[in-house]
């Protein structure tokens, strides 16, 4: 490699060895490096000697290359082409709208480096948002540059490493803040109670229990029918399947069947089960302000958080005893390792093994 910082302490490279396959030397190569980094420098190299190898070498110049926001329709196009999903496109669109765009709209598509991954983790940071979030982000752009690269036949693009989530508890209510937050939203009223008891008893996701309507609800049966979720894109309401695609009927606990009992008697059958209080659809901040208001009525911290009441309800069940098949057939978990993340609760696993080995073997009669 020739990377060198150059008299304006710019990092470089100096290609002066290049032959092609005719024997025809290649005029000197310098040029500064669009990445100002010695491993920035020695990936623009990498990639100048793979397009003149190519033959494509100064059939694009850099005035050619697209910066970043002006790529991202383009990535967006291709995102959707690909058959990602409405509510995929919508977040990366968002993404890019909301950091990545002011933050590196301006720079050309081919000029990442390790500096650009260390901003965008800090930005996140700052701004106090999920390492789950910044990963979402790295994905984004990681997709923008992948693809230029893949069009252009272009080697080594520049990947923004994800951080490491680690295999911590998914949070959930213990039994007596959950017996806090069952008390608190029956004193608010039926519609509090029947969507804490809908999340923690049933395992209903948040857009399951949008897609709720009557129909759903077998009453003699003592059944609960979810076959259908209504997704929130923005300010459009999109009824899908459920996720994972599969229907599944639940039994309903004595608690579900009572408060649907009395709901149905104050509300008959209004089209949106789970709605605000004059039957319109809530959006994503008044469902959040709604959950809130029953957290901080229990006295529990008041994040809006409404998909901690699915954990609840398998964690429960794990501590409970339930089998893992059971649990993940409630809650319609696709995959088990899905469920298995929620077994570490379950009682009695080491004491059951090793009581099992201790049995006597007996031996077989020849």
């Amino acid at each position: 490699m020739t990377a060198y910082k150059n008299a304006r302490d710019k990092w470089s490279i100096d290609i002066d060895d290049f032959y092609h396959p005719d024997g025809r030397k290649e005029p000197r190569i310098r040029k500064t490096s669009p990445v100002n980094t010695k491993t920035g420098a020695e990936r623009y190299e990498r990639q100048v000697r793979q397009s003149l190898q190519d033959g494509t070498y100064g059939k694009q110049q850099e005035g050619d290359i697209p910066t970043l926001a002006a790529y991202v329709e383009k990535f967006i196009d291709a995102f959707k082409v690909d058959g990602n999903s409405e509510t995929g496109t919508y977040n990366n669109q968002s993404l890019f709208r909301q950091h990545l765009v002011p933050l590196f709209g301006k720079r050309l598509i081919t000029s990442f480096g390790h500096a650009d991954e260390i901003e965008l983790k800090k930005h996140f940071a700052d701004k106090g948002l999920s390492s789950s979030r910044y990963n979402q982000a790295a994905a984004a752009i990681n997709g923008a540059i992948k693809l230029y690269f893949k069009i252009g036949k272009l080697k080594d693009p520049f990947v923004f490493k994800k951080l490491r989530i680690g295999d911590s508890t998914k949070g959930f209510y213990e039994m007596p803040a959950y017996a806090k937050l069952l008390a608190a939203a029956k004193g608010i009223g039926i519609n509090s109670e029947l969507v804490v008891l809908l999340g923690r008893d049933m395992g209903l996701r948040r857009s399951e229990m949008f897609g709720l309507s009557p129909r759903f609800v077998r009453m003699s049966e003592k059944k609960l029918v979810i076959e259908r979720a209504e997704v929130l894109i923005g300010s459009r309401r999109v009824m899908k399947e459920c996720k994972g695609k599969e229907r599944r009927t639940l039994t309903m606990t004595p608690a579900v069947h009572d408060c649907f009992r009395r709901y149905f008697k104050l509300y008959g059958s209004r089209e949106r089960i789970v709605a605000q209080h004059d039957g319109e659809p809530h959006t994503q901040k008044s469902f959040s302000r709604f959950m809130a208001t029953i957290q901080e009525r229990a006295g529990l911290e008041a994040d809006g958080e409404v998909h901690i009441l699915r954990h609840t309800c398998c964690s429960h069940m794990a501590i409970l005893g339930v089998p893992v098949k059971v649990i993940q057939k409630h809650a319609g978990h696709k995959q088990l390792s899905t469920t298995l993340g929620y077994m570490h609760l379950a009682p009695g696993d080491e004491a059951l093994g090793t009581e099992a080995l201790s049995r006597p073997i007996l031996a077989l009669d020849d």
